[in-house]
This record gives structure tokens, sequence and C-alpha cells, in this order.
């Protein structure tokens, strides 16, 4: 009962921000609750993937996912995630941590300084007419927002990156993927945050395969943090949704620093 709190928050943060939870349920259930690193990323894979799920079906309704974005990304993603997993295997820790910490400051800094707004992202319907091209509605201005994707391939290149760090060092890639399509390609953030969302199922599902097979997964452990996360995604979907770009991308930045430290003590310890 006591790890519900932190599957609630955990539901919270991955709907906000489309990054899933592992980045708060992993340091948890290791430093604070003492489980091997294996059992907390079996029991976050797990419960990023149903929050995943219920997250997006309510994105999906709204239609704030894009698809032909969140397919073409996912699939560079994996193929650099094959890529990390070779590398791993051949290159101590510790530099690793040192680039990604690094990185990560500098991903906040951009989001700080180069965040693409609505009213930035937004074209006439009539120009919206792209491959990767899609429109929502807005709730928080009323209005059906039309958007027109640009320089996919800058972001299928940050994507595949994603894939190798989050093979390499067992995290989700939403932290750069959404900076990427938001800042890049032109993506309004809060379709950033919800095709992220999208694909870390998937990403996380195909994950999991392994730490079942290898008895990894505690079903009550993982049961735990799952009912958390299925009360903070359906109150975050519910009572949220009108929460400002500006405080996402606040949010978003906060947790980016938060990585970066704690990758970093790692990397020293």
């Amino acid at each position: 009962m006591q790890l519900i709190p932190v599957g609630i928050l955990a539901g919270i943060l991955g709907y906000l921000l489309g990054i899933g939870g592992g980045v708060l349920i992993v340091p948890v259930l290791v430093l604070i609750f003492g489980y091997s690193v294996h059992t907390a990323v079996a029991a976050s894979l797990a419960s990023i993937t149903v929050g995943s799920v219920l997250i997006s079906a309510s994105n999906l309704n709204r239609n704030l996912v894009n698809i032909p974005l969140a397919v073409t990304l996912e699939t560079v993603t994996i193929f650099g995630a094959l890529v990390g997993g070779y590398i791993s295997v051949s290159v101590s820790e510790r530099p690793i941590l040192i680039m990604f910490s690094i990185i990560t400051l500098v991903t906040a800094y951009l989001m700080w300084k180069k965040t693409v707004s609505t009213e930035d992202a937004e074209t006439p319907p009539d120009e919206g007419n792209g491959f990767y091209s899609g429109s929502y509605m807005d709730e928080m201005r009323g209005r059906v927002i039309h958007y027109r994707v640009k320089k996919v391939h800058l972001s299928m290149m940050v994507s595949a990156f994603a894939g190798v760090i989050s093979s390499m060092l067992g995290v989700g890639g939403g932290f750069f993927k959404v900076p990427a399509m938001n800042i890049l390609s032109g993506v309004p953030l809060r379709v950033a945050t919800a095709t992220s969302n999208f694909m870390i199922g998937f990403t996380a599902a195909a994950g999991s395969v392994a730490y079942v097979f290898h008895g990894y997964l505690l079903p009550q452990l993982a049961g735990s943090i799952i009912v958390g996360v299925l009360i903070g995604s359906a109150f975050v979907t519910a009572k949220l949704r009108k929460v400002t770009d500006n405080r996402i991308k606040k949010i978003f930045i906060a947790v980016l620093l938060l990585i970066a430290v704690q990758m970093f003590y790692k990397a020293l310890g």
C-alpha cells in the first residue's frame, strides 16, 4: 500500500511530460525500499506499459497523438536501442553517465530558451496538409490548432540516440524525444508529450519481456505501483487537461535537472 502514492505521482508525471514514471519509480524502489535494480526496472516497465495504455486512450480520443510521427520515431528508437545494447557491454559506465548528465543539462537549457509555443507552432488550416501534419482541440484556447511537422529527420536522429541511451542506462528516451519534437520539428508541446506517451508504451512492453522471463517481475510489487499509476492517470486525464504549456515546460526542465544531477552523482559514486 505504501507504494501506491509513488505510482500516483508517476502516473501524473507520465501524462504531463511524456517520459514515463521510471525516473521516479526506479530510484525510490532502489534507494528507499532496497529492491535490486533489475526488480525495480521490471516493476517500472510494467507500470509504464499500463499507464501508457490508459493515458494514450484519452489522448487518442482528443486527437493529441500524432500516429505517423510516433511510428517513424519509435522505429528508429528501437534500432538505437539495439545498437546501445551492443555498446553497453564494451564501454565503462562512468563516461557514459557523465556524457548523459551534460547532454541532459544542455537539453534543459534548450527547453528553457527555445521551446516552441503553441502560437508559434500553429499554421493556417490550408497549410497543414503534410504527411505528419495534424490538428487538435486546444481546451485552453477554445479552438482547433493546426500544425505542420518539419525537419522530421532531425527528430529521428535524436530518437535513435535516445534509443541508445535507453538501452545503455535503462532509462526512457522521452526526455530527449519530447524536446526534439517540439524544438526541432515544431510540434506543439502538448502533442509532443502525448505522442511520447504513446511510444513509450510499446518500448516498455518490449523491454519488460526479458525481465519477466528471468523472474525479476514481482507481481505484488508491480501491482501496487500499477494501482497507483491507474489512479494518477485517471486523475490527471480528468482534472489536469488544462495545464498550460508554460507550466509543463517548467516541470519538464525541473525533471531534466533532477535526472542530470542523479546521473552525475551516480557517476561519481
